[in-house]
């Protein structure tokens, strides 16, 4: 990948950063938050930089082109047989699709090239992956660039030794939208579940928890979770009060070690108290946070075999897939059918994350699988399959069954099979979920796509920027049967989200507690 931002000299930044912030006895003083606000802007810049290296977005009237490409994408761990990464990606998004709320995940990242990566992938690829193809629908732009932000401040953070001491811990609440919209987002609105992830240094390794909670007590009962951050920022000096969901992402806690020693659980157990006894969110019975890890370390290592055998099958899928797109609808579609197979047995998954159609098929095929009704069994399973519509995070990408690489039975297709069915598809057939596949920008010029690509500007050069809307819903919402009407580009917003996030007076008010045994708010200095 060719560098998006300088490299500096670790050494050189912790001692540049050090002297910042570092007595003359190498003592921290009590308020953080000059430095902080200044690794603040400069991650905002960098974050800037790096979503104008997506595509040669377009700036302030200026076209700025690059050659920089991600070292590693889903596809191309695929095709490079890279099971270690895929494996990854793939327990990722089993947990994240089947597991809405009541579970904790923990990895583990090591510093490659003085970058925080995993198995080869650094965090920096993942986030060029995220602005490239992730970033269709407008409820995400904003996010999404809060949590390339994120990264390089978190980077900046374990630069400085920060991490060493601190946790940097990130709240993402489900966004403020109607039911449908968040499903069509990639959200779970039945819990309107959100994250609370605490990002530390751990014997050399950088590690990541992340704790998945309900944002409501019941699918029926009114949001808690806004109130509930305002009041879990407040006991760490932060104030969130009017802030959007995104502006929260952006606002990242640096909470001492010694106020969460068991890690993440411990801020659960913050959050349940203030939401009012709740048990990660739910009205359910409360636990013994550590003690409930191991109950989510034990799922995770049942899920094993079903991790092995989705890996197996994206992996023989090499020869057919061509995009970075289509390897992730690979990847949505056979996970989504291997955890359907397994939520046949495994009631503690919630039927209801595979969609309402998919759920009463769920439902049907469990009654009759404690009935030993074998064949009824597998004709729930078959409707089930063809129904469902999950995620396993919010992308704004929709993956529909249009191309699906199983057979009505469940069986696997071919890659023969697949070639076949590609050659014969009626060529008539110009659309997908993102709109028409030949269309004309605002200046006239014809620009074609692959099905399930998404442009961010038009391919004739030169062209005025900003001429072309092949972001997701814009397209289809824009474009008119001449496929003519105006429309502004998703990487142009994004562009000026973070124009807009640049802009901001950057409060960071958080900083590690004077008393290592009890973390107050009388430590925390507030920003001016």
């Amino acid at each position: 990948m060719a560098a998006i931002v300088e490299k500096h000299d670790e050494q050189a930044t912790r001692a540049e950063l050090g002297a910042t912030w570092r007595d003359a006895e190498g003592r921290c003083p009590n308020d953080l938050t000059p430095l902080l606000s200044v690794i603040r802007r400069e991650a905002a810049e960098k974050a800037e930089a790096l979503a104008r290296a997506v595509g040669g977005l377009a700036l302030q009237g200026q076209e700025v082109t690059t050659q920089a490409e991600p070292e590693t994408t889903l596809l191309k761990a695929i095709q490079e047989g890279n099971e270690a990464l895929v494996k990854a990606n793939v327990q990722t998004d089993i947990v994240e699709r089947t597991f809405k709320a009541g579970h904790v995940t923990k990895i583990y990242q090591a510093v490659d090239d003085e970058q925080i990566a995993q198995h080869g992938q650094t965090s920096e690829q993942v986030q060029f992956n995220t602005l490239k193809y992730a970033n269709a629908n407008p409820l995400l732009r904003e996010r999404t660039i809060a949590e390339v932000t994120n990264m390089y401040y978190i980077d900046s953070l374990r630069r400085a030794g920060l991490l060493e001491e601190n946790y940097a811990v990130v709240v993402s609440l489900c966004p403020e939208a109607d039911d449908e919209t968040l499903r069509r987002a990639g959200f779970f609105p039945e819990s309107k579940s959100l994250s609370l992830q605490a990002t530390t240094e751990e014997q050399g390794a950088i590690t990541t928890e992340s704790a998945f909670v309900a944002g409501v007590e019941a699918s029926d009962a009114p949001r808690h979770d806004y109130e509930v951050a305002v009041q879990f920022a407040a006991h760490f000096g932060a104030e969130w009060s009017g802030l959007s969901d995104a502006e929260m992402i952006g606002h990242v806690l640096l909470i001492p070690k010694s106020a969460m020693p068991n890690g993440i659980v411990d801020l659960v157990k913050l959050w349940d108290d203030m939401a009012g006894g709740t048990f990660f969110g739910q009205l359910k019975p409360r636990q013994d946070y550590a003690a409930y890890l191991e109950v989510c370390r034990a799922r995770e290592r049942a899920l094993e075999p079903t991790a092995e055998r989705v890996v197996a099958e994206l992996m023989s899928l090499s020869p057919v897939l061509k995009t970075p797109l289509e390897a992730t609808n690979a990847l949505s579609k056979i996970a989504e059918k291997h955890m359907l197979d397994r939520a046949l047995i495994d009631h503690s998954i919630d039927a209801r994350v595979f969609g309402a159609k998919a759920a009463m098929d769920l439902a049907e095929a469990r009654f009759h699988y404690e009935r030993g009704n074998m064949q009824q069994v597998q004709s729930a399973m078959n409707s089930a399959r063809k129904n469902a519509r999950s995620g396993s995070c919010a992308s704004g990408a929709s993956i529909s069954n249009e191309n699906s690489p199983y057979n009505d039975d469940g069986t696997l297709k071919t890659v023969e099979q697949i070639e076949r069915e590609r050659e014969e598809k009626d060529p008539s057939d110009d659309s997908d979920e993102y709109g028409p596949l030949t269309f004309y920008c605002t200046e006239g010029h014809k620009n074609t796509r692959r099905r399930g690509e998404l442009l961010t500007a038009c391919k004739h050069q030169p062209c005025k920027p900003g001429s072309v809307g092949c972001s997701g819903t814009e397209l289809a919402q824009a474009a008119s049967q001449e496929g003519q009407k105006k429309s502004v580009s998703g990487s142009e917003l994004l562009i000026e989200a973070l124009k807009k996030l640049v802009s901001k007076d950057a409060k960071i008010p958080q900083q590690p507690a004077q008393n290592p045994k009890k973390l107050r708010r009388s430590d925390l200095t507030l920003a001016a």
